[in-house]
């Protein structure tokens, strides 16, 4: 292309064909646009024939015609033109018109509003993102080239700032490779380093993802640390500045014994953060002191510096970079090395492996906190008095990951090592690896398990045993999803966690000769309760008439609920519905004769009307009326559905009842209108898991999320003859990883079963 634009301007006098931006630092990936300016002695009011033949070449041009003085005036006004105009480079044409231009641009640049324009650009990069994130943008992401170029732009008049961007080129050059790679994955101008786009930017990079992956992040780390040294800014953005040592000096430290004289690198570095939280740096004493120490006994100063330090956030981070720096952290840790700027395999998690587990290790000390988001987990931290152990499972709970097999059961004895060299006290110790191996045991048995089975409160309090620790872990669990990212701590998983984790506390701390009440003395609790309004023989029957886990759970004013939607008891194709919101979800009970495919029926009319649903408790009474309740929410504005929508929802009800509505075809054709937004790469998986819970088996599906994916599979059950008792509807990014608690039909293949299922799972083609 410079040959092309050479040729027309050497045959113009008063013109000179300028490269600007990425164009002049020659820098250009495959669909970068293409700045190119044309200087000119004087003013010319039509687009020059070349950039019109560009154009017909397909190319994307930025183009420009200016004279010097217009170029100054454009630049004195605006940064980004000014930084652009400072990479400008001649192509060909009139060097004199050139030479014009730079010793322009040279005397509108007033170094110290420049540095100060790129300083605010850089805090907002880092105000947007405290922690490093997978889906990290090349160019402009917090790391990325940007910062570089702003590195070199300011060297231009600092010498030390112009070291500092020379010592980037190789990163830099890692970086451009990525984002050349990221475009011809993406077949198009991509920056943005996108789950989807991983493995074929990898592929095109002739790397293996994961190499691929922890080569970028390592790079952008390098640029992050070098911008911080160099131009002294925050290393963290101003709402993580609250955690860390002046907030952890609020709670009460169990492992404190200070007197010691001995000053170790743990003692410097949390002293380091604490004094200056923003962007802590090691003084050369300090890093002279930490190089010379050479490991060396821990003794309690330490121990409790080290638990400080793990509070700490993006400050505590960047330490430890600083600490591997000096030659001390791989001595001292070597567990962590390998975790460093390791990708996440899901996509729902926002950051890099050591990056989340910073960040839930200052979610700990947040929700502990008086500006606490989470009061009722405030009151929970409140009942511990210390957090030092929550602090260390959050910084080691993914520790094992990248060690193969079950990374809880691994990060457990990778902290178990840590711990006993570095002398944590043996009860510590045990805490933390009980937290660090069963810190999924919540979300996991919330979000798949019938939570009115007393059965699986009682087996998660069998496992934990202990009151306090039990919500040491439901305290990691709430910062675990925080720091995860938006989609995996909803309301509702919220909610389901909560619920489990009060209910299994229950069990820990009940009197051990008080047993929970049997199943009589429950009924005769509801029924004198509503008696009043409601005949006692009524009661009495409609709880005979349901399963152990609903006259055992439900809610005496529920079962009211439910008993005044059942008088008098529907019959044939009478179908009632009763709702009740909440600020985050609507409450639907549904009553009608029980019927084959029902689930499918309900689920596809709900999903016409964009109503998802979060759960579904299917209960049959022995006369063979249904009682099912569902939990559901707007699919495209979250929360509650609104009131307008629901005589449309069961006008649609009696009329697939009838016979009388196509489901299936108007599933078909909402789902054709909503294709674009659905993953279609995603192969769906099922599994069946054998006597799970209790008499019944459990399905898990994972796939796609789609318009009518519930309604497909629970026809599938249907024809399968497949009893569903109790589903629970789990979606983080656009994945589905739904629980069905199921009785099988005798002699039915759990092979085939399971692959019947995964089939109905797939994106409809075409």
């Amino acid at each position: 292309m410079d040959a092309a634009v050479i040729e027309f301007t050497m045959a113009v006098d008063g013109m000179a064909a300028v490269a600007v931006g990425g164009y002049g630092r020659e820098q250009l990936c495959l669909y970068s646009d293409i700045d190119l300016m044309l200087v000119v002695a004087r003013r010319v009011n039509d687009a020059p024939p070349v950039f019109r033949a560009l154009w017909d070449a397909g190319l994307a041009v930025g183009h420009a015609v200016r004279t010097p003085s217009e170029a100054m005036q454009a630049a004195a006004e605006r940064t980004d033109t000014l930084c652009s105009l400072r990479d400008a480079r001649l192509i060909g044409g009139d060097e004199e018109v050139f030479e014009a231009l730079r010793a322009g641009i040279d005397r509108v640049t007033r170094p110290a509003r420049l540095r100060e324009a790129l300083v605010a650009e850089e805090l907002e990069r880092r105000t947007r993102e405290p922690y490093h994130a997978q889906a990290l943008n090349l160019k402009s992401g917090r790391g990325g080239l940007r910062s570089i170029h702003m590195l070199r732009w300011l060297g231009t008049f600092d010498e030390e700032l112009a070291s500092a961007a020379d010592g980037l080129q190789e990163v830099e050059s890692r970086l451009l490779a990525a984002r050349q790679a990221l475009h011809g994955a993406a077949g198009r101008r991509q920056d943005v380093l996108d789950f989807s786009l991983r493995t074929p930017a990898a592929s095109a990079a002739g790397m293996d993802t994961k190499a691929f992956l922890g080569e970028i992040y390592g790079a952008a780390r390098i640029v992050d640390n070098s911008v911080t040294a160099s131009l002294n800014v925050p290393a963290q953005a101003a709402e993580a500045r609250s955690v860390g040592g002046r907030l952890f000096h609020s709670v009460r430290s169990r492992l404190s014994q200070r007197g010691s004289t001995s000053i170790h690198p743990w003692q410097l570095a949390a002293a380091a953060v604490e004094r200056d939280p923003d962007g802590p740096a090691l003084n050369d004493d300090e890093a002279g002191s930490i190089a010379r120490f050479g490991g060396g006994l821990w003794d309690d100063a330490a121990r409790d510096a080290f638990v400080r330090l793990a509070g700490s956030g993006p400050a505590g981070r960047r330490m430890f970079d600083q600490l591997t720096a000096a030659g001390f952290l791989d001595a001292a840790l070597p567990e962590w090395g390998h975790v460093v700027s390791q990708a996440q395999l899901d996509p729902f998690h926002l950051h890099p492996v050591d990056d989340h587990l910073w960040r839930a290790a200052a979610e700990v000390l947040q929700l502990a906190g008086p500006a606490s988001e989470e009061p009722w987990v405030r009151e929970i931290a409140e009942e511990l008095g210390s957090l030092d152990e929550v602090v260390l499972g959050a910084l080691f709970h993914d520790i094992g990951k990248g060690t193969g097999g079950d990374h809880s059961e691994a990060g457990a004895e990778l902290f178990g090592q840590f711990g006993a060299r570095a002398g944590f006290d043996a009860v510590t110790v045990d805490v933390v690896r009980t937290l660090v191996r069963h810190h999924l045991l919540l979300p996991q048995v919330a979000t798949r398990h019938d939570l009115d089975d007393p059965d699986v409160s009682a087996g998660v309090a069998s496992l934990i045993a202990d009151a306090d620790v039990l919500r040491m872990l439901y305290l990691l669990t709430v910062a675990d999803a925080r720091a995860t990212g938006p989609e995996v701590w909803t309301s509702w998983r919220a909610s389901l966690i909560r619920t489990l984790f009060v209910r299994a506390m229950e069990t820990i701390t009940a009197a051990p000769a008080g047993p929970r009440p049997l199943r009589t003395a429950r009924i005769t609790e509801v029924t004198e309760r509503l008696s009043d309004e409601i005949p006692a023989d009524h009661i009495r029957d409609h709880l005979d008439a349901m399963s152990e886990a609903y006259a055992l759970r439900t809610p005496a004013s529920e079962v009211r609920r439910h008993l005044l939607l059942l008088t008098p008891p529907p019959a044939g194709n009478d179908i009632r519905i009763d709702v009740v919101d909440t600020e985050e979800w609507s409450d639907l009970v549904l009553v009608t004769a029980d019927r084959a495919g029902l689930l499918a029926m309900v689920s596809g009319v709900l999903a016409l009307s964009n109503i998802s649903i979060l759960e579904a408790r299917l209960e049959t009474r022995t006369d063979g009326v249904v009682v099912d309740r569902f939990n559901v929410v707007d699919s495209l504005n979250e929360g509650a559905i609104d009131g307008e929508r629901w005589p449309t929802v069961l006008a649609n009800l009696r009329a697939v009842l009838a016979g009388s509505l196509p489901l299936e075809e108007r599933l078909a054709t909402k789902h054709q209108h909503y294709r674009a937004l659905v993953d279609g790469t995603v192969a769906p998986r099922a599994r069946i898991i054998v006597g799970a819970d209790h008499g019944t088996h459990r399905v898990e599906l994972r796939g796609a999320d789609r318009v009518g994916l519930l309604h497909d599979v629970s026809s599938v059950m249907h024809e399968l003859e497949i009893d569903v008792r109790f589903a629970k509807i789990d979606t983080q990014g656009g994945r589905v990883v739904d629980t069905f608690h199921v009785f099988l039909p005798a002699g039915a293949d759990f092979d085939t079963v399971a692959s019947l299922l995964a089939a109905a799972a797939r994106v409809p083609q075409g």
